[in-house]
């Protein structure tokens, strides 16, 4: 492996990112095999049985801190986003940029992890910094998630509990509108439909 990789790597990404992307890119059982293929043990202790996110973690850890750990890490990872890294060097600087913005939508793909690989990949001195600006925009978008789960999660608390505040009950009459307008217009489609059939069985 080029030692620039490692360097790349190691400057680039902390455990915290690289932990979360091999999660996604293999399972428990793949993750296990891989790291035995490599040497990997945990002394009286059945590399399988070891927790997936331990095991990613610590595979995430050796990594960044040894060259030949991190070089059959990038095997597999290369194997497995083989595509995204294809893809990932036809875009120019300015398409990356513009994808970096479209976190939701590779969000919502699972693409997030074949993303990120793809750009610490490419050999442009320009993603060293695209790298860090992805993982910005990222964990900005997750925390605003989970701001949002959290608000739902109050919204369907107060709901169960019969204790709604009033910005929540102009939301419920909201729904409701909605529902009854698309119920309106589907009955009015039926009932369409049914005088088309109507005339056509006369």
């Amino acid at each position: 492996m080029p030692q620039n990789l490692f360097e790349k790597v190691k400057t680039c990404l902390k455990p915290r990112d690289l932990a979360p992307l091999i999660h996604e890119t293999f399972s428990h059982q793949e993750t296990a095999r891989l790291m035995a293929a490599e040497g990997v043990s945990y002394p009286g202790v059945r590399i399988e049985s070891v927790p997936h996110e331990d095991l990613t973690l610590d595979w995430a850890e050796d990594a960044l801190k040894n060259p030949a750990v991190l070089s059959g890490l990038t095997r597999a990872l290369d194997k497995a986003h083989e595509k995204d890294i294809q893809e990932m060097r036809l875009l120019s600087i300015d398409g990356i940029e513009r994808m970096i913005e479209l976190i939701p939508g590779i969000y919502r793909q699972r693409r997030v992890s074949g993303f990120l690989w793809a750009l610490v990949r490419d050999e442009r001195p320009e993603t060293v910094t695209l790298v860090r600006r992805f993982l910005e925009v990222f964990y900005r978008f997750l925390e605003k998630q989970a701001r949002e789960f959290q608000k739902f999660e109050k919204f369907e608390s107060h709901l169960s509990e019969g204790r709604l505040n009033k910005g929540e009950t102009q939301k419920i009459r909201q729904i409701l509108s909605d529902l009854i307008a698309d119920n309106k217009e589907l009955k009015k489609t039926l009932e369409r439909e049914q005088k088309d059939k109507d005339k056509k069985d006369r």
